[in-house]
């Protein structure tokens, strides 16, 4: 049996910022599983694999200026016994903000101190990101003013 807790957060990441703020967790040490392995296949099919950073930006800005699906809408940290997730929501979906959560095993060593420590990498990199690049970087509160909420996740009847 598998359990999951998540967090929410009414800050919105633009889509722009959506992949610095992976690079950021993955400097923390968190390995963003979907990025991975998009690059990955970047990396195979350019002739040259240092441009595979340069094609996903390319990719990214021309899904975002066609209007379609969000280039990345969130991706999964996994681990031996447990897997941590992001879910970015904005104008294009219902509601907005920032989902963060847990999906984890009966075993699993203190999955909620684990996800407040996700919840806190996420703020931490989102600080970093408005240090490096401006105050124009995020349409919502800066990180930590305000705090990651339960978030009760809704399960049909049945």
């Amino acid at each position: 049996m598998l359990y999951v807790e998540s967090r929410k957060s009414s800050r919105r990441v633009d889509p722009a910022t959506r992949t610095p703020l992976l690079e950021k967790l993955e400097e923390q040490g968190l390995t963003p599983l979907i990025r991975s392995a998009r690059l990955h296949a970047y990396e195979q099919a350019m002739p040259a694999p240092e441009h595979a950073r340069e094609l996903e930006r390319t990719v990214a800005a021309q899904a975002e200026s066609e209007g379609g699906a969000v280039y990345v809408p969130g991706d999964v940290f996994c681990f031996d016994d447990f897997a941590l997730f992001v879910i970015f929501r904005g104008a294009e979906d219902e509601g907005t903000g920032t989902r963060a959560g847990i999906i984890y095993e009966p075993g699993t060593a203190d999955p909620r101190l684990k996800l407040d420590s996700f919840c806190r990498n996420i703020d931490d990199a989102l600080e970093g990101l408005r240090g490096e690049n401006g105050a124009g970087l995020m349409d919502a509160a800066a990180p930590g003013n305000e705090a990651w909420q339960a978030h009760e996740a809704s399960v049909p009847a049945g």
